[in-house]
């Protein structure tokens, strides 16, 4: 019988892609360049940084840098609700 989910390994390797996103997307609203956020977290290139993005934080590098597209928690403790 097949399993169902994701095994432990495959889990922790999602957990630290999330985080990588995480801190690329504080890194572009801070105002870093999308080339300079690939060279310092080591994605491939800007492709692979944007997949990222819009997998994880739901947002392009262009509207992180820009501030747009709506309200978005980047810190887990935020809380984005009243």
């Amino acid at each position: 019988m097949g399993r169902i989910g994701v095994d432990l390994p495959q889990r922790a390797c999602l957990g630290n892609d999330l985080g990588r996103a995480r801190t690329a997307a504080l890194l572009l609203t801070s105002g870093e360049a999308p080339g300079d956020v690939v060279d310092k977290l080591g994605y491939y290139d800007e492709p692979h940084l944007a997949r990222a993005l819009r997998r994880y934080v739901g947002r392009t590098a262009q509207q992180l840098r820009a501030g747009t597209g709506g309200v978005i928690a980047l810190d887990p403790g935020q809380r984005t609700t009243s």
